[in-house]
């Protein structure tokens, strides 16, 4: 008799993803020790670090009337990914078979639970290759495997005794043979008889342990009666990292559920190593015919991008601990790891391989790390136990700094923004490797004033003034108006790069000249349909399918548009925020591709699947940039500066998290007035500064704090107006902002579909001048859109104004079919 399981509930509902299956597209489902990798019609790989146990797992079935196996492959018809499983439903007129694929958060385990109902006798068979290989670059000998009628299923051992692993489940029939010195070279499979009428719940388990055969059978013998509560566990934790974190709740259901998902793609990135510990890996995929799935290792850099996006929507366990795992492996000189495989603790691989340390912007973006996750959460405990690692992290970058300009060199650091192709020469010091420092030498001040270290706030000053006065300097190119990508020994590599969104998005570039390089990010050169490309399309480099020279790297995106929220440009920000929160629906369900096409809207081939800085491109500009939160436990202040479309009527966001105090915000918007609810659910009181962006020309009327006038302050930008309020946040306070409204610009997303190249109008620039209303606009065709406009008309140059509902004006632009052409629109207004 097959165990029986109880039946188990999937999904954490409202964000669980279906579709039909696409054979050749990605899923995982993965835990803190293991892992699932795979394909939709149900192929797949498991890994319990660190090691792949088996790979091309698929099922088969036996069916009456049929001369062979049916393959899983052939039936596989939907897909379910939830947060703690996936379930793939394979359909046939003579039964259905649901295949649960399960990771328990914190065993030594892959589980595939069936649920099966059959109109007929039916075989279901579980086929697959054995491994028992370790991550690259390790390798293991002497690898055999034997069935074991006891348990009953295959175990896996090695000639030392050292590693061992079991695939089994209750009642399982073995259809394979082998030999009992090596691993077969044929697939092994397990049988399952099903008889008609009856429901069947089938576990398979597959257990592991760096402990030799004997644990693994253990784990195996301990899960089995615990599946339920395991699967109960596991999803509980999801369902908390929904409910306990930041939440948003936006008119766009798409966004929201997209930063739902980028919240669970970063943390299925927290993996517990036997050897090495526990940090963050960088991203998922199959590993094929190699030991390489994806980039399921630790990564320095990636854990640090992610740590901002973890600080911002209030994980600063997961935050802290991720540092800490970093400054385990921090190099005597002070040195940050760039990358540590997971087989790293059965070699010598900082010893003997050269991809440890040979990053240079690990390092500072460390030191900037820290003074988030220290600013976010006011954990200064953190800080005095972890200081010294900090001294030596800056003390490094000092020294790589031989010309005492203030700049951190890639030359003496090692690689920052590029690792292959035509750009990488024999720089000097790129942008973001720049930045990065510069920020870093920003952040020291913060840290050694908490620390009281009054020497080391001067010498962090000083540098900071003129790190940042070189980064303004050195790399702005006053004849192309950019900043150049690097600086060489001698000359400049004067391309246009995304890259440098990395420096603006700390506020460090001076504001006109940011302007000038945002304005290039807004045009077709480098925007498209689903990003930024990283490299503008008239570069004498640019490559669409190049790996650093044009694709559309997610994660540099979102630092796009978190730098055009900095500098007042949130239409733009807007449009490439949804760029990107688009792709968790595109390809892996609910996870963003690593990189995509420059020309056309499809990951590369080579792009992981499951990147885990690309759902940071999602979560960190949403938080900091449309909502403008930012915390300072240390200061007990909350930057609030929403730049929320227009358009958006009820807006919320609750569970923001400033050291030990949670938030909620909500927002109403009618015309001539916005309304905030703050809502302090701590005891502590802090100061909210509350800056919402609106419309030019907009005239700020009034502020009422629970119904009574306060002081406010107006700031005019090139592109949008401010309302500064200041005010103490305790328990529940209402805000209202009497305007005049001014004038927007509509939001009207483009829905690129798989393979098509860019058709959106791109808006390159937009302000208000001696009662002109600009807009520069590059465009193909016949191109419409919509400004909220509630002033007279008095003229118009470059455009139709083809109708008017609701104070909503429909402008249409004749442009180019063949290639975008770039045309102003000017209104002459008024009151």
């Amino acid at each position: 008799m097959l165990l029986f399981l109880p039946l188990i509930i999937m999904g954490i509902e409202d964000i669980s993803l279906s579709n039909v299956v696409n054979p050749n597209t990605f899923f995982d489902v993965t835990g803190r020790m293991a892992s699932i990798l795979g394909y939709q019609d149900g192929r797949c790989e498991m890994w319990i670090y660190p090691f792949k146990i088996l790979h091309d797992f698929e099922l088969s079935f036996e069916i009456p009337l049929y001369g062979d196996e049916v393959p899983g492959s052939k039936l596989a018809r939907e897909i379910t990914c939830s947060p703690e499983a996936t379930t793939i439903t394979y359909a046939h007129q003579s039964f259905t078979l649901k295949e649960t694929f399960f990771v328990p958060l914190d065993e030594k385990a892959c589980l595939v639970l069936l649920d099966v109902m059959s109109q007929e006798p039916l075989t279901v068979i579980a086929g697959f290759y054995l491994d028992l290989s370790p991550m690259w670059p390790a390798g293991l000998g002497g690898q055999y495997s034997y069935w074991d009628g006891r348990i009953p299923g295959f175990v896996l051992g090695e000639a030392r005794g050292r590693y061992g692993a079991v695939i089994g489940s209750p009642q399982a029939r073995n259809l394979s043979s082998g030999p009992a010195h090596c691993l077969p070279d044929l697939p092994c499979k397990i049988a399952f008889s099903i008889e008609p009428h009856k429901r069947y719940r089938i576990p398979i388990i597959v257990t592991s342990s760096v402990d030799g055969v004997a644990e693994a059978k253990k784990t195996y013998e301990d899960i089995l009666p615990h599946i339920d509560d395991l699967f109960t566990a596991t999803k509980g934790h999801y369902e908390g990292l929904k409910n306990e974190f930041v939440s948003i709740d936006t008119p766009d259901s798409l966004l929201n559920l997209s930063f739902e998902w980028a919240k669970v793609a970063i943390d299925k990135g927290f993996v517990t190593n036997p050897h090495l510990g526990s940090g963050l890996v960088a991203g998922y995929n199959t590993s094929g015919g190699s030991e390489r799935p994806g980039f399921a290792w630790f990564f320095g850099g990636d854990a640090l991008l992610a740590s901002l996006a973890l600080d911002s929507y209030g994980d600063f366990e997961t935050s802290k601990s991720a540092i800490l795992f970093l400054a385990k492996y921090q190099r005597e000189d002070g040195k940050i790891m760039h990358e540590l495989s997971q087989s790293g603790g059965m070699i010598p691989w900082f010893e003997e391989y050269g991809y440890g340390y040979y990053h240079g912007e690990t390092t500072p973006y460390y030191i900037v790390s820290i003074g988030d996750y220290v600013r976010c959460s006011g954990d200064t405990s953190f800080l005095k136990d972890i200081w010294q690692s900090v001294r030596k992290a800056y003390d490094y970058c000092k020294k790589a700094d031989t010309d005492g300009d203030g700049l951190m060199e890639n030359t003496v650091a090692g690689l920052a923004a590029i690792e292959t192709g035509p750009l990488r020469q024999r720089m000097k010091v790129d942008i973001y490797l720049a930045g990065i420092w510069t920020e870093a030498l920003q952040t020291m001040r913060f840290l050694s004033n908490i620390m009281g270290d009054e020497d080391l706030f001067e010498d962090a000053d000083g540098l900071y003034e003129r790190a940042r006065q070189s980064l303004n300097d050195k790399f702005w190119n006053k004849r192309k108006e950019i900043f150049n990508f690097a600086i060489l020994e001698k000359g400049a590599i004067d391309e246009v790069s995304v890259w440098g969104a990395i420096p603006m998005v700390f506020g460090l570039l001076e504001a006109d000249r940011a302007e000038k390089m945002l304005c290039k990010f807004a045009s077709s050169k480098m925007s498209v349909d689903w990003g930024v490309r990283s490299l503008s399309d008239d570069s004498k480099y640019y490559d669409p399918l190049s790996y650093n020279n044009g694709t559309v790297w997610p994660f540099l995106t979102g630092y796009a548009a978190l730098a055009e929220y900095k500098y007042h440009r949130q239409y733009n920000a807007f449009e490439h925020l949804m760029s990107n929160a688009r792709l968790n629906f595109i390809d892996a369900l609910g996870f963003a591709p690593e990189l995509l096409s420059g020309n056309s809207y499809i990951p590369l081939d080579e792009s992981v699947p499951h990147q885990l800085f690309s759902s940071v491109g999602i979560a960190l500009p949403i938080v900091r940039g449309l909502f403008g939160l930012e915390a300072d436990d240390i200061g007990k202040t909350i930057n609030l500066s929403p730049n929320l479309p227009p358009e958006w009527k009820d807006t919320g966001l609750r569970n923001f998290k400033v050291g030990k105090s949670l938030f909620n915000f909500s927002f109403e918007r009618e015309v001539g007035k916005l309304r905030l609810i703050a809502r302090n659910r701590g005891d502590e009181v802090y100061r909210l500064r509350f800056s919402p962006s609106f419309g030019l020309g907009t005239d700020i009327q009034r502020v009422l704090a629970n119904g009574k006038p306060v002081e406010f302050k107006v700031r005019e930008t090139r592109h949008d107006v401010h309302c500064l309020v200041d005010v103490p946040l305790e328990g529940e306070m209402e805000l209202v902002v009497d305007y005049k409204p001014g004038v927007d610009i509509i939001h009207s997303p483009v829905l690129p579909h798989l393979g098509d190249e860019t058709l959106g109008l791109k808006i390159v620039d937009y302000f208000k001048e001696n009662g002109r209303f600009h807009l520069i606009i590059e465009g193909k065709g016949h191109q419409e859109f919509n400004l909220s406009l509630p002033f007279r008309i008095i003229s118009t140059r470059g455009g139709e104004i083809i109708g008017e509902k609701d104070g909503i004006k429909s402008v249409r632009m004749v442009f180019s079919e063949d290639r975008y052409e770039r045309k102003e629109l000017v209104l002459v207004i008024e009151r």
